[in-house]
């Protein structure tokens, strides 16, 4: 099963990301996903989605550790 995301997001966006060196991180609880959102140069958004088992929440601590926590 193949799954497609649409993103939609303002023009300053990839900008304002590339800037301050972030990227965004959504789970999609029922695709299955995480989704990291990010630019590269600071003009548009990539998208990588990683597979997991039911993913439900993120937690961060600094810029150490990323933890997601997986509904079994």
């Amino acid at each position: 099963m193949s799954t497609s995301f649409e993103i939609i997001y303002t023009k300053n966006l990839p900008k304002f990301l590339y800037e301050n060196s972030f990227s965004i991180l959504v789970t999609t609880y029922q695709a299955g996903k995480l989704i990291v959102l990010g630019s590269s140069e600071g003009e548009e958004i990539y998208q990588t989605p990683v597979s997991f088992k039911k993913p439900m929440g993120i937690a961060l601590q600094g810029n150490k550790w990323l933890l997601l926590a997986l509904m079994y």
